[in-house]
């Protein structure tokens, strides 16, 4: 029984001590970004135009006064077009923003930059500073913008 014992633990020693075939390197060029410890890509940057990363800020609920009423007529075609183009957007998606509850009772959580707020996108000072703008759907498609006039 004492041979068998010392026999397993002969094998289980050579095995580990016993040199690991290497395989040959790989000589096809890779991407500069990829890491051979983990064997994957690094995670590719954000693009141009893109909304900025939230960095650990909390989102702030703003206590201003909107008539749910009113949307239709605050809703600005031109800042719309530019929002879903990505050219007047937030700069930090939702930051800070309000809920309403829209004519057919659906809840709305509008997206607010502009004016005193800030955190606005606007590479072509499209902007008013008199005016504060709601987010709907930002950084998408079907963006839609409400200016009003700042309180």
């Amino acid at each position: 029984m004492a041979a068998s014992w010392r026999a397993s633990i002969l094998a289980l020693a050579t095995t580990l001590l016993l040199p690991i075939p290497v395989q040959a390197q790989d000589q096809t060029p890779r991407d500069p970004r990829w890491l051979p410890l983990i064997n994957q890509q690094i995670a590719p940057q954000p693009e141009l135009g893109a909304p900025l990363p939230r960095r650990g800020k909390r989102s702030m609920q703003l206590g201003l006064q909107v008539d749910p009423k009113e949307l239709p007529r605050m809703l600005s075609k031109p800042l719309s077009t530019a929002c879903a183009l990505e050219r007047f957007n937030q700069g930090e998606n939702d930051r800070y923003y309000i809920r309403l509850t829209d004519a057919d009772g659906k809840p709305l959580r509008l997206g607010i930059a502009g004016g005193k707020v800030g955190n606005l996108h606007d590479p072509g000072r499209q902007a008013l500073e008199t005016q504060i703008y709601l987010f709907d759907k930002d950084w998408t498609s079907e963006c839609k913008v409400y200016a009003m006039q700042a309180p």
